[in-house]
């Protein structure tokens, strides 16, 4: 049995994500980088802050993230959220 009700699950959304995914999660207490004023923190110092902060998951379309960082002794879940190839920039005919 649970003790008080149960806090809101809290998910940090890196700035490679798009902010459109934001509006699926109003049920959940959802922070970014310029909430938290961590626009300068980068790959390793940004994954340490998400985790003292405290944030139950982390969303990110960064694919290298994985790779460049041990995030298996994360507390936290992280999500890999893929984005589309941006097309190449074909300019209009003149």
């Amino acid at each position: 049995m649970l003790n008080g009700p149960a806090r809101p699950m809290r998910i940090f959304v890196d700035n490679s994500v798009p902010a459109g995914l934001r509006r699926y999660l109003r049920h959940y207490q959802v922070a970014t980088a310029p909430n938290q004023r961590w626009e300068r923190l980068e790959n390793g110092d940004l994954l340490k802050a998400v985790e003292t902060a405290g944030f139950d998951v982390m969303i990110t379309s960064d694919q290298n993230l994985e790779y460049q960082q041990n995030l298996s002794t994360s507390s936290y879940t992280f999500v890999e959220v893929p984005l589309p190839p941006k097309a190449p920039y074909d300019p209009p005919d003149e």
